[in-house]
């Protein structure tokens, strides 16, 4: 939104680091292709040489979600691997190993006010429907099943390397 923008800049000139900006010409028709989109965007830095990577926020709440969207999805063994830690060209996403929780802890003991996207409250997107409602009934009715589903990406994610070494596919 242009509210982030401003707040972007804001924040970028306090640090004193540069900052890149575009703008959608359309206005993205659902969250897979504002998702295209911000990837779109993301790349074309690196494959521009502006940047030699580009790091991602997602973490480890963002790849149990993913994880859980893609099971009733019916996914298969790749999707069950989750977000990867990294994608060509220069896409890294440090943060994966770390709960929202635990960024939340650091940014508040560095005074760190982070910006929050209200849509993320809507539960008229499937993805928030799955953290703000199904996610909590599991963890009720399984103590654990978060950590559980950030095992199964790990070791979906450690069967496809077997299974790309035995076949010659990586």
């Amino acid at each position: 939104s242009a509210e982030d923008a401003q707040w972007m800049r804001g924040l970028a000139g306090a640090w004193k680091i540069g900052l890149r900006e575009a703008r959608a010409e359309e206005i993205p028709g659902g969250e897979e292709s504002a998702r295209s989109l911000r990837y779109a965007f993301l790349e074309g830095l690196v494959r521009r040489g502006e940047f030699d990577r580009v790091l991602t926020a997602h973490q480890a709440d963002d790849q149990v979600e993913t994880v859980l969207f893609r099971i009733v999805r019916g996914t298969g063994l790749r999707g069950l691997r989750g977000i990867p830690v990294s994608r060509d060209p220069g896409i890294v996403r440090p943060l994966l190993p770390f709960w929202r929780s635990e960024l939340e802890g650091y940014a508040r003991l560095h005074h760190l006010r982070p910006r929050l996207d209200p849509t993320n409250e809507s539960l008229r997107f499937a993805r928030n429907r799955l953290r703000i409602q199904v996610l909590p009934l599991l963890e009720a009715a399984h103590p654990g099943a978060r950590e559980a589903l950030l095992r199964l990406a790990r070791n979906s994610e450690r069967a496809l390397e077997a299974l790309d070494a035995l076949l010659g596919e990586r």
